[in-house]
């Protein structure tokens, strides 16, 4: 990978009014990893914009990261990436630039069942058998875990794993207490979703207070069109069309790497796109 999906973010950044993320202090630490690999997210409020990037085990990059973190968002946010940020397999770091703010989120790529998941990531037994509950058949085969800080104070836990039924997912979403309207709304559309893979990713959450009634369901590889109609039915702006479409435009490929849709029980769905930017030249 070249320096264009690089440049690719630089460019949507701009489109969505968030030109600080181009020079938030991640980029330049973590450089050299980023031209090995760019994943670039849009926010919920269309107004958000992050990068992702995995980072090896052993070396300095977690370390350079940190750092950078810190000269971000605090001694707390890296805190965080630094004690958080060890898997034997590396980890997805993710930095996000919201219009007030930052987030980060650390992906590992754990394997096993949700007690033994939970218990490495210091999650305590009763949020274990609750996501364990949860999860019911998939309880057994957990692939990943991601972990969150936000410089709003918030934190949070997510316990995840692979599924190409959706009527496993439309059972952990009733025994996560999903609106029902949400509900539903899962089972209508689960065909426009899959309509390139049936695989899908399934989280059950959870933060210091106990589990959480939220699922977030990622789908992978949706074409643009299909986030506008969703963003359109849970998060109308009058300009939503024209964002997603500058977005895309910038990222050089027409569908979305994963789609996530975080169902919940009394709000409305938090929805996120990330993409892997076209490693070509372009012009803006």
């Amino acid at each position: 990978m070249g320096p264009w999906p690089l440049a690719r973010f630089g460019a949507a950044a701009e489109l969505l009014g968030r030109r600080d993320a181009i020079s938030h202090p991640l980029v330049a630490a973590l450089g050299a990893e980023l031209l090995r690999q760019t994943r670039v997210v849009l926010g919920c409020d269309l107004e958000s914009i992050g990068l992702t990037t995995h980072l090896e085990p052993g070396g300095d990059a977690i370390a350079r990261g940190a750092h950078a973190v810190e000269l971000a968002s605090g001694a707390d946010a890296r805190t965080f990436v630094e004690g958080r940020a060890t898997s034997p397999s590396g980890v997805a770091v993710t930095a996000m630039v919201l219009a007030s703010g930052a987030a980060y989120s650390i992906e590992h790529g754990i394997v096993g069942a949700v007690a033994q998941v939970a218990g490495e990531r210091g999650a305590s037994d009763s949020v274990a058998r609750e996501a364990s509950a949860r999860l019911g058949p998939l309880a057994q085969s957990v692939d990943h875990v991601v972990e969150h800080w936000a410089s709003s104070g918030a934190r949070s836990m997510r316990i995840g794993a692979s599924t190409d039924n959706p009527n496993i997912v439309a059972g952990i979403l009733e025994r996560s207490r999903i609106a029902e309207a949400q509900q539903r709304y899962f089972a209508d559309t689960f065909p426009v979703w899959s309509s390139a893979t049936r695989s899908m990713l399934v989280r059950v959450a959870f933060d210091a207070s106990g589990i959480v009634d939220e699922v977030g369901v990622v789908f992978r590889d949706v074409p643009g069109e299909h986030l506008v109609r969703a963003w359109r039915t849970f998060r109308p702006r009058t300009d939503v069309a024209q964002r997603i479409g500058a977005f895309v435009g910038a990222m050089g490929i027409e569908n979305a790497d994963r789609f996530e849709l975080r169902l919940q029980h009394n709000q409305e769905p938090v929805l996120e796109a990330s993409y892997v930017p076209a490693d070509t030249a372009f012009s803006r």
